[in-house]
């Protein structure tokens, strides 16, 4: 599981589904801060939470 709580460009640049993936067993996300592409993470298999969306 990982989860998101700051928007700045340092940390969302490296938050690429792809080399998430590398470093977690499980594909859970949870965005705290809206600031990540939603469909690229489900695309990518993860299921995504973010805060006040669907």
């Amino acid at each position: 599981m990982v989860i998101v709580v700051t928007e700045w460009d340092e940390y969302r640049r490296q938050m690429a589904p792809e080399l998430v993936s590398t470093l977690t067993e499980g594909r859970i996300i949870i965005d705290g801060r809206n600031c990540l592409d939603a469909a690229a993470w489900r695309a990518a298999g993860w299921t995504y939470y973010g805060m006040g969306r669907p």
